[in-house]
């Protein structure tokens, strides 16, 4: 685009709104979801400008829902618009959504752009984007599934979890978030609120890969419910395997099921880790990542380790879900494994830059980096990329791939722009094709054998 232009329409809570982002005729047109707030009136809606090649600028702002057909003569010829392969992003307090980059549609192939559902924002840019809160915060914890299917019958029906979004990927991760598989895969967010807003869990399933060797690292992930007797009755019902006040479920994961406190919203109350020492530990979370020690005023601070420290980690957000870290000096077995998956924080990209720098040059209890520091431009155009920087706000997605002490890896994502991306790539109408999934995990299974029987022999 050669630009993007603010309209002055208000809107207002409740207000459905799409955006056409893609010009062309009729039958190729695209609609985007703009915004449903669910309070007050959050400023001005971003309204979109295209060159079109019969020389008028073809626009699509506040409409409930925007009619396709009824822009289509004016758009006609329109070249396409996009902002990159990754996102869109927030212009003063107007929202662009992001295009999520690899995004799919569920089982099955489609090209980028594509129709998503209707994103809710629940608030004006102070909550997401420009004017982004400058405090980090844990994002999601990855774990591993050989069977989706199971594991999300396990999450939505003892824990009443739902799918926030699901994606297909044709190859494996390029910053192994699938761990060191080439082969094609998925990823489930799966949660209580939308990821901008809350914890989840994303969900790997690699096609092909049918069984992961359990670590020692990851102890559990406590939930908080409002009866905690019953979901563990559910649970045992369901045959699943209960321990006291801890549910073992697929793969070998262990969540604990706790009282939700009074007046928390977010669900999950924090996720505990084993290391050997904390000494080394508190150099990577609190020197290189800046987070605080929360154990003295936090009530976390009374979880049962008979063996060691019990170390409190996070940001101070009221609704973070923070590391709880559990000091065993003495085990005489810790071994890490890809079933510990991976630990997302989404910090502010200042601090994002000052963390891995300080991995880079001091490896602070002898983190390192695991895949360097990347940026994804978010805004193609030359104009547009100086006025979001004058913004004070990174025009790109930055990511890097830390391994802390133990072995525990860790991705920094700047906040900024992944609250927005993941604010867009929302769809918990998704629907999973598992007739499709079936028969692709018949094809690389087919493509391994052959691999195999045709490679040369030793």
């Amino acid at each position: 685009p050669r630009s993007l232009l603010l309209s002055r329409e208000p809107l207002h809570a409740g207000t459905r709104t799409q955006a056409l982002v893609m010009g062309g005729p009729a039958t190729q047109q695209w609609r985007w979801p703009m915004v449903q707030p669910t309070g007050g009136r959050i400023g001005e809606l971003a309204s979109l400008a295209w060159p079109t090649t019969s020389g008028l600028a073809g626009t699509a702002g506040n409409a409930t829902p925007c009619q396709p057909s009824s822009l289509g003569s004016s758009l006609s010829g329109a070249a396409p618009f996009f902002l990159s392969g990754r996102c869109g992003l927030l212009l003063g307090a107007s929202l662009l959504l992001p295009l999520a980059g690899s995004r799919r549609r569920a089982g099955r192939r489609s090209l980028i752009p594509r129709p998503v559902s209707t994103v809710e924002v629940e608030s004006a840019a102070t909550q997401v984007g420009v004017a982004h809160e400058a405090q980090g915060r844990p994002a999601h914890w990855v774990i591993r599934t050989t069977d989706l299917q199971r594991s999300l019958d396990f999450l939505t029906e003892v824990f009443g979890m739902h799918v926030l979004r699901h994606e297909e990927m044709d190859v494996g991760c390029k910053i192994s978030c699938n761990g060191n598989f080439k082969n094609p895969w998925s990823k489930t967010m799966v949660g209580y609120r939308r990821e901008d807003q809350g914890y989840c869990l994303e969900l790997t399933y690699t096609y092909g890969v049918d069984k992961y060797s359990l670590g020692s690292g990851l102890a559990y992930i406590a939930v908080g419910v409002e009866d905690v007797d019953m979901v563990l009755e559910k649970a045992a019902s369901l045959g699943y395997t209960v321990e006291g006040d801890s549910i073992m479920g697929p793969e070998g994961y262990k969540f604990r099921v706790v009282p939700q406190p009074a007046g928390r919203t977010e669900r999950f109350q924090y996720v505990a880790l084993k290391v050997r020492g904390w000494p080394r530990a508190e150099e990577f979370y609190k020197g290189a990542l800046g987070m605080a020690d929360l154990t003295v005023d936090s009530p976390l601070s009374a979880v049962e380790n008979d063996v060691g420290l019990v170390r409190v980690l996070g940001y101070g957000g009221d609704e973070e879900v923070p590391l709880v870290v559990l000091e065993d000096p003495k085990s005489p077995f810790f071994k890490l494994q890809t079933w510990e998956g991976r630990n997302a924080l989404a910090i502010p990209s200042r601090a994002l830059n000052d963390a891995y720098r300080r991995v880079v040059e001091a490896k602070p209890g002898g983190s390192r980096v695991l895949h360097k520091l990347q940026r994804d431009p978010l805004i193609t155009d030359k104009n547009m990329s100086m006025f979001w920087k004058s913004s004070g706000s990174p025009p790109d997605l930055e990511i890097a791939i830390l391994v802390a002490p133990e072995g525990f890896e860790v991705c920094i994502v700047s906040s900024e722009t992944f609250d927005l991306s993941v604010a867009a790539a929302y769809n918990p109408e998704v629907e999973i094709d598992w007739a499709w999934r079936e028969q692709r995990s018949r094809d690389v299974l087919a493509r391994m054998a052959e691999k195999k029987a045709n490679a040369p022999r030793k």
